[in-house]
C-alpha cells in the first residue's frame, strides 16, 4: 500500500499503476488529476491494473482543492473505460478540507481504515 498527498498523490497512484503485483492499493489526498498537462491520464492508459488492485482519491472543498472535482471525476471515468471496476475505486471530498498536511492529517486513516489489503471489497 502507497499513500501520498498532492504531487505525492499522483507519485502513489502511479507507483500501484506500474507496480500492481506488488502494491495491492494506493491513496492520493488531495489527487490534483489535471497536473502537468493531466500526465496521470497517460500513465494510467500505458498499463494495465490487476482486478484486486484499489484505490482512494479524495480532495477538500476549499482553496485549491475547490477546482479538483472535476478533473478527478473524469479521471475516474478514464480509469472505468480502461476496465477499473467500480469497487476498485473509492472516491471521497470534504468541502471544509483544503490543500494542505493539518487537513490530509485529519484524514489520513480513512483509506487505510477503509480497505482490508486482504479482502479490499469491504
Amino acid at each position: 500500500f502507497t499513500m501520498g498527498s498532492s504531487m505525492g498523490a499522483l507519485i502513489s497512484f502511479s507507483i500501484v499503476w506500474n507496480y500492481p503485483e506488488i502494491f495491492k492499493g494506493g491513496a492520493g489526498l488531495s489527487f490534483p488529476a489535471f497536473a502537468y498537462n493531466s500526465f496521470i491520464f497517460d500513465v494510467a492508459q500505458k498499463f494495465s491494473v490487476y482486478q484486486d488492485n484499489f484505490f482512494y482519491l479524495d480532495h477538500g472543498g476549499q482553496g485549491q482543492d475547490s477546482t479538483y472535482d472535476g478533473p478527478v471525476k473524469d479521471f475516474i471515468t478514464h480509469l472505468r473505460n480502461l476496465g477499473v471496476q467500480n469497487n476498485q475505486i473509492f472516491y471521497q471530498t470534504f468541502p471544509y478540507a483544503g490543500h494542505n498536511e493539518v487537513d490530509w492529517s485529519h484524514r489520513a486513516y480513512i483509506p487505510l481504515l477503509r480497505f482490508d489489503l486482504n479482502d479490499h471489497k469491504k
